[in-house]
């Protein structure tokens, strides 16, 4: 009976061990031919959990209206944003981030040609309310 009782304790303890162990980042990779880890930034983003890494390869992402709403790192393969440019086509803003939960790192990414028609006409490259923002290396082109 106390080997059994003995084991049971030893498993308990490593399951709480092994449970409480911090989770690593995922680094959803994505490519502007839609090959990668996810075939748009959007769809990488709905696939990562609150600190994951989307990385953006060299090349320009047709994409607007990128809705994030957790802490996540949105960067450049290089860090540079002569890298990687997100452009919205004036067809929304580039990123929409309302009430973000946490950090949203951006990070070597150009964000352009964002575009914004409303009363208050704000956030036409990054709009985001809540949370915090931290950009870095970033530039923000022809965004209305």
């Amino acid at each position: 009976m106390k080997t059994r009782v003995w084991g049971v304790f030893i498993a308990g303890a490593v399951f709480v061990a092994l449970g409480s162990a911090p989770a690593t980042a995922v680094v959803w990779h994505v490519e502007p031919d839609g090959s990668g880890d996810a075939p748009t930034i959007q769809a990488a983003v709905d696939l990562a959990a609150a600190g994951d890494v989307v990385e953006l390869a060299c090349g320009t992402f047709y994409e607007h209206d990128i809705a994030i709403s957790i802490g996540i790192t949105l960067r450049s393969v290089t860090s540079d944003p002569g890298c990687a440019t997100i452009d919205a086509q004036q067809l929304g803003r580039v990123l929409y981030c309302p009430d973000l939960e946490g950090e949203l790192i951006g990070e070597g990414i150009t964000f352009a040609n964002g575009y914004r028609n409303d009363a208050n006409g704000r956030g036409a490259g990054v709009f985001f309310s809540g949370g915090s923002l931290n950009l870095t290396s970033c530039d923000f082109v022809n965004n209305y």
